[in-house]
């Protein structure tokens, strides 16, 4: 009886596993300077950086099943560092996008 409870999670484990991401996102993509980027650019690097944090949060998801703490914590730091770097550089293009706007 031990053996097929043991069975059954074993199963209910490898399902869970199966909807997580194959790998862990290496590199983080590149955030153009703002103050310079074209509108194109800037959407290009949004959807990048969407991507990279949404695998990211589907790892997250998959925490109980792959992860120790010290990479989630990790994780969450590189998806929250990639989406602040994102915005600072969106700041600066709107910025410019308003200079350039007066003139």
């Amino acid at each position: 009886m031990k053996q097929f409870i043991a069975f059954g999670t074993l199963l209910f484990t490898l399902n869970a596993a199966a909807g997580c991401p194959s790998a862990i996102p290496n590199q983080t993509p590149e955030v153009p300077n703002g103050s310079a980027a074209s509108e194109q650019a800037m959407r290009e690097a949004m959807a990048a950086v969407r991507s990279y944090v949404r695998t990211i949060e589907a790892f997250l998801d998959c925490r109980d099943i792959i992860l120790s703490d010290r990479n989630y914590d990790e994780l969450v730091d590189r998806a929250s560092a990639a989406a602040d770097a994102y915005n600072m550089e969106l700041q600066r293009f709107r910025q410019h996008d308003r200079v350039l706007a007066k003139y």
